[in-house]
């Protein structure tokens, strides 16, 4: 019994027939090498965004408390000028 292909394998099939006949199955090596750099530099790209975006939320954290620190410290010796 002969098993249908699914459509993953139809896509990629339709895929490469559009490619080779676009870039002739010379180029075709060289376009992968381009789209994956691509993708890889997009991928880099992407995690440095997050990175940014985390450091910031650490320094805002970071800076919240420090602040909430700095009240507690003042209200501390705030109650202590008042009790001597």
């Amino acid at each position: 019994m002969e098993t249908k292909p699914d459509k993953a394998e139809e896509e990629i099939a339709v895929a490469q027939s559009a490619a080779d006949s676009d870039f002739g199955p010379g180029k075709l090596p060289e376009v992968a090498k381009a789209f994956g750099k691509g993708l890889r530099e997009f991928r880099k790209a992407m995690r440095d965004v997050a990175d940014d975006i985390h450091a910031g939320d650490i320094q805002e954290v970071k800076e919240s408390i420090q602040k909430d620190i700095n009240d507690v410290k003042h209200i501390g010796g705030s109650h202590g000028d008042k009790a001597r």
